[in-house]
């Protein structure tokens, strides 16, 4: 058609326009393209799926050393853990008080809800109670 455009009725047979060079260029662009994205995507799915088997054998290794550690040595590991994390709070100055009655958390575990932690289940039901009565 895009050779001999007048050598037949081609809207009569029903032909769709023209297929010309530079329209055929610019389909071969468009393909050359998507199949780029489509390696790129799989790529990047490739190394996410890695990722993600390297996060679980580390976990796995993780658990097999704790089941090999006594319930002594566990709860001295999550002390230091807990430890830890209460040392690099202070050093970003973050205080942590009670979501409701505002008291300091410091030296216990706290009780959590959602982001909030409270000292005492009892701070936990009151705010929870005020929570859904403000919703309403």
């Amino acid at each position: 058609m895009a050779s001999y455009p007048e050598r037949y009725d081609y809207v009569k047979a029903q032909i769709p326009s023209a297929l010309t060079p530079e329209m055929e260029n610019e389909k071969e662009k468009r393909n050359a393209e998507r199949k780029k994205a489509q390696k790129k995507a799989q790529k990047q799915r490739i190394k996410e799926q890695k990722a993600l088997e390297r996060k679980k054998e580390e976990d796995e290794k993780e658990k097999k050393v704790l089941q090999a550690l006594s319930e002594r040595e566990k709860r001295a590991l999550a002390a230091e853990k807990r430890f830890a994390q209460q040392q690099a709070a202070k050093q970003k100055g973050i205080t942590s008080c009670c979501g409701w009655c505002s008291s300091n958390l410091a030296g216990q575990v706290p009780f959590e809800r959602l982001t909030f932690k409270y000292c005492s289940t009892a701070c936990v039901k009151a705010h929870r109670l005020d929570m859904e009565t403000q919703q309403r």
